[in-house]
């Protein structure tokens, strides 16, 4: 059994890591947006992370 809590706590890491790199990538802007408002800034969280 404990090999089964190892693999859970991959699993909850994995699910947890790729919604914080889902978080911070920028959103697609629609069409027509100036060049200066495609800057996208990253939010503090993924420098901590």
């Amino acid at each position: 059994t404990d090999y089964h809590m190892n693999m859970m706590h991959i699993y909850v890491f994995a699910a947890y890591f790729g919604l914080s790199v889902a978080w911070c990538l920028p959103k697609p802007l629609p069409e027509g947006t100036e060049d200066k408002d495609q800057t996208a800034t990253i939010p503090f969280v993924c420098h901590a992370g």
